[in-house]
């Protein structure tokens, strides 16, 4: 059974193309994922009705897969954590903090 997590983020207008290039098909999220065998994709969306509010669905062979890759990453810790998740699993490790606080940090610039 596939593991399916929904992350929720908001964007300061003007701001959005840095986001998406971030969160986007070939961006940092991905990426960081994609170091994964486990990890099935990432996909974002952008809400047509609420300006700057974008989600981001990830997918996982397994909430174990996600685990461990969670595990892997160095200085996990839980402070992250995503909107939902479908099969009640959650939170993340210190490298897709650092992923999400750069893309902050430039929307802000």
């Amino acid at each position: 059974m596939t593991h399916v997590i929904v992350w929720e983020f908001r964007v300061r207008a003007g701001h959005e193309a840095v986001f998406e290039a971030v969160y986007g098909a070939g961006g940092d999220w991905a990426r960081l994922f994609a170091k994964s065998p486990d990890h099935r994709g990432t996909e974002l969306l952008r809400d047509a009705s609420t300006p700057g509010r974008y989600l981001t669905i990830d997918r996982w062979a397994s909430a174990e897969a996600f685990g461990e890759f969670r595990r892997a990453r160095k200085g996990v810790r839980g402070s992250r954590r995503p909107v939902r998740s479908l099969d009640g699993g959650g939170g993340e490790g210190r490298d897709l903090d650092d992923a999400v606080n750069r893309t902050r940090k430039a929307a802000r610039a």
